[in-house]
């Protein structure tokens, strides 16, 4: 009846929980808001969450009162269909009536489908720079072109924490993405946890002499330092 080949003796042909009637007479769903859901199917819009399910769990949205749409597979439109947000236990479940569920600037398909960010932690590698700003500040490196990455507290793998190379004031801000900012030979997070020397400059004591080489002598036992242009106190 009505267009459907529902079954006659069942009240709930497709076992989803909803009656018949109401699935055939209640049209108010998908896009327009003029839809009904298939008696004949448990899950009329093939997202993986059953009709009953959507309608009756309204647990989502920004007051936690919303429902997902059973004629819509993406009730957000952010890209991922409502069953795998609401079931995926690997990246999820996400908020299918939201799509940027950690508010973080990425949608929830960005972050899953394409830089493989976290979709509820605004910032996936807890280094204190919101997973966004981490892959759309794309000035750093040797050219000047690219991002931290929103996956690994320290980018450039130097023993300094990406947002401290940003923002220190001390010794920085240092290249987050340059594991040698000055280019001495010296890494940043060498120069600045066990040398105390200046990762910005390749002569952090001004004598002429690269760190890097004042390093090399100082190892082999000569009197040589990468912080004091004056090594014998002699005045010279």
């Amino acid at each position: 009846t009505y267009g459907y080949t529902s079954d006659p003796n069942k009240n709930d042909t497709d076992g989803d929980g909803l009656n018949d009637s109401t699935e055939v007479n209640n049209c108010f769903y998908g896009e327009s808001s003029d839809e009904c859901t298939d008696p004949d199917d448990d899950d009329s819009d093939n997202d993986g969450a059953n009709d009953y399910d959507e309608i009756g769990t309204c647990t989502y949205g920004t007051d936690n009162d919303e429902c997902t749409d059973p004629k819509d597979p993406d009730s957000d439109d952010d890209g991922l269909e409502d069953g795998d947000e609401i079931y995926n236990a690997t990246w999820g479940p996400t908020d299918p009536k939201i799509m940027d569920s950690d508010s973080d600037g990425l949608n929830d398909y960005e972050e899953v489908r394409v830089y493989n960010t976290d979709p509820n932690e605004s910032d996936s590698d807890s280094d204190e720079i919101n997973d966004y700003n981490e892959v759309n500040n794309c000035v750093y490196g040797e050219d000047n072109s690219e991002c931290t990455d929103p996956n690994d507290p320290d980018s450039d793998n130097d023993g300094l924490n990406d947002y401290d190379e940003i923002n220190n004031t001390t010794w920085g801000p240092t290249d987050p993405r340059e594991a040698d900012t000055d280019g001495d030979g010296l890494n940043d997070g060498t120069e600045v946890n066990n040398l105390g020397s200046n990762p910005l400059s390749n002569d952090s004591d001004g004598d002429g002499l690269n760190d890097s080489w004042e390093r090399s002598r100082e190892l082999g036992g000569l009197q040589y330092s990468l912080v004091s242009n004056d090594t014998d106190d002699d005045g010279t």
